[in-house]
């Protein structure tokens, strides 16, 4: 005899709410409901826009009112939109970078992903003191500063689509410079001792050797070393002279007689190369580039992210290839010296640590190409050589010191 065994079918779970006073339910299709004095409405799938929408007219619908159409239309994702139709237009006119408006978009991304659909007329200050949570999960002091920054500049925006500044600003705090400095202090020293130094120039390869002494040499970082041109090298009077590209201040650069021998053979290696591959158009005036024909530092963009995103996107889907990084970071694993915040721009960090005990702050400022802010920039004409040259010998006796003939005697100089 066969027994047949009827089961009742489990019920499926609910899905969960984001919080257990969460006002809406959530079918099975995934969208969330409100059922309100008879009638089923439907707040849509996403729960944070859902619960917006209901906020917004909840009171209409516990009364029996027709819900009327929000105060204000304008969402989040409005304002994101029109800001970086704007700021595309901008790069297009040359007045930005490209990679600026990469920072643009991720800022406006990350906007759009926490509350696009919201319109401007609901979001409180609560709201954004809760981002300001969101975004310092995982985050370091100085990235939040920066993300933040441009996420004010974004919200400031929505005056051209509302008329009125936007009223909670402010509650987006940025980290303090108390803050940044308390968690670098927490971190590691980001310099080299000149013994070290001297290891890396000894065991780096022609080029990386070449950058390494400029690096300490004059303060160069990674994007200097990749835009550098020949003509801004004059190695017969040992001067480099060129407007830095990221602050377009000028930098002129007195050079040491080994920076002057290892750029010597690395524009000879970098024309060598010249002779075997095909170049990229922007590397035929470089002092540098790789073996592939290369900038050591470039922009790309990723065809694999753009072919996803599509032709309508305005993410620039920027990639930055920087082998003098890579490569550095390679040589100081082989050295044993990798530790952590050491990288190449850690050079340019020695070299403004060690040059300041020169005691000639403008001097050290005016060879890393810093911007100088007060009044003074306006007025001065020209900076002493000789100011620039104190410094750089200083850091070049540092790095490396002056050898004692035996059975001498240091004495000190005379008092004039």
């Amino acid at each position: 005899m066969v027994t047949i065994v009827v089961t009742k079918r489990a019920k499926p779970e609910k899905p969960a709410k984001p919080h257990k006073d969460f006002p809406l339910t959530q079918r099975s299709d995934g969208r969330w409901v409100k059922k309100v004095r008879g009638k089923i409405h439907y707040f849509g799938r996403d729960a944070d826009n859902a619960l917006a929408e209901w906020l917004r007219v909840k009171d209409h619908l516990l009364h029996g009112e027709e819900a009327p159409p929000a105060k204000d239309g304008t969402t989040l994702r409005d304002v994101v939109n029109d800001f970086l139709d704007e700021k595309m237009e901008r790069h297009k006119a040359d007045k930005i970078s490209l990679s600026t408006f990469q920072g643009y978009y991720n800022a406006g991304k990350f906007l759009d992903q926490w509350k696009g659909q919201w319109p401007l007329s609901i979001l409180t200050r609560k709201d954004f003191v809760k981002l300001g949570t969101k975004i310092a999960k995982g985050r370091s002091k100085v990235t939040q500063r920066n993300l933040i920054s441009f996420i004010r500049i974004i919200l400031q925006h929505s005056k051209h689509l509302t008329g009125e500044d936007f009223p909670h600003i402010n509650a987006l705090e940025k980290p303090t410079k108390k803050d940044i400095r308390v968690e670098r202090n927490a971190k590691p020293l980001r310099m080299f001792e000149a013994d070290e130094i001297r290891t890396i120039i000894g065991a780096a390869g022609v080029q990386l050797r070449a950058m390494t002494l400029l690096a300490i040499n004059g303060g160069f970082g990674q994007t200097d070393m990749a835009n550098l041109l020949e003509s801004a090298v004059d190695l017969e009077t040992a001067w480099i002279v060129y407007p830095r590209g990221k602050t377009g201040v000028y930098r002129r650069c007195p050079l040491w007689t080994e920076t002057v021998d290892a750029l010597r053979e690395a524009m000879t290696h970098t024309k060598e190369i010249r002779a075997t591959v095909k170049l990229d158009p922007e590397c035929r005036k470089l002092v540098f580039i790789t073996k592939n024909g290369r900038k050591w530092v470039r922009t790309q963009q990723s065809a694999k992210r753009a072919a996803i995103a599509g032709e309508d996107s305005l993410d620039p889907m920027l990639n930055t290839v920087d082998s003098v990084a890579t490569e550095f970071a390679k040589l100081l694993r082989k050295l044993e010296l990798k530790t952590h915040g050491r990288n190449f721009y850690a050079l340019r960090h020695t070299f403004l640590t060690i040059g300041e005990n020169a005691n000639d702050q403008k001097a050290v400022n005016f060879l890393m190409g810093h911007i100088d802010s007060g009044m003074s920039d306006a007025y001065r004409e020209r900076f002493d050589d000789e100011r620039l040259k104190r410094v750089t010998d200083y850091v070049h006796d540092w790095l490396f010191p002056p050898k004692r003939i035996k059975g001498t005697v240091k004495r000190k100089p005379k008092a004039r």
